[in-house]
């Protein structure tokens, strides 16, 4: 076994499931800094060369194919992460990034969604309301406007200009409302897709 060391996470190289599993992500990563920082470490280490984010990952030992239940479950399973995390940082008073992080579980599991209702790659989007559009997920009025709201949760925590002035605003109050309905939201849409 090869230890394969990067400048942002080290991989243990193989040709196992494991191998498979950690490079799960390759197939359905997104952004184009993430997409350069994963060809340069497939042609650095793994002397391949990615063509592009795909479901196609041409990583995986003979010419692997990603089916649709591991690609969804590889969005259920980073959202479920992601969901023991914004627990986690609003328990800790991190309400800004309690609902930046609550977004991306939102997010996760939409298109987990997608994936289930399309044979399309995964939209490289964060507006909620569109990732529901796309995978021909039903909603109410309120939960659009529901999904709209959480959206802005990714803008305002990630700059700082925003950032200062959204601060203010996500009290514990303001925040503990917004994660019992993402909490809700999360339970109908997982049902969803795992029925």
């Amino acid at each position: 076994m090869q230890l394969a060391q990067t400048d942002f996470i080290s991989y243990k190289v193989n040709e196992t499931k494991e191998f498979k599993r950690a490079f799960l992500g390759c197939a359905l990563f997104y952004g184009h800094r993430t997409h350069r920082r994963t060809q340069k470490f497939c042609r650095k280490v793994l002397s391949v060369k990615l063509s592009g984010p795909k479901k196609i990952c041409n990583l995986f030992p003979s010419g692997y194919h990603m089916t649709k239940e591991e690609i969804t479950e590889y969005w259920l399973n980073s959202s479920d992460e992601d969901y023991v995390v914004m627990n986690s940082l609003f328990e800790k008073n991190h309400y800004v990034w309690a609902l930046f992080i609550g977004h991306l579980v939102l997010e996760k599991l939409l298109k987990a969604y997608f994936v289930r209702q399309s044979e399309a790659d995964v939209p490289h989007i964060h507006d909620l309301t569109k990732l529901a559009e796309l995978g021909f997920l039903n909603l109410t009025e309120e939960q659009k406007d529901f999904l709209d709201e959480v959206t802005t949760f990714n803008i305002k925590a990630r700059y700082p200009d925003y950032k200062n002035v959204f601060s203010k605003k996500a009290a514990k109050e303001f925040t503990e409302k917004y994660l019992n309905r993402i909490r809700d939201f999360r339970l109908w849409l997982r049902g969803l897709i795992t029925q």
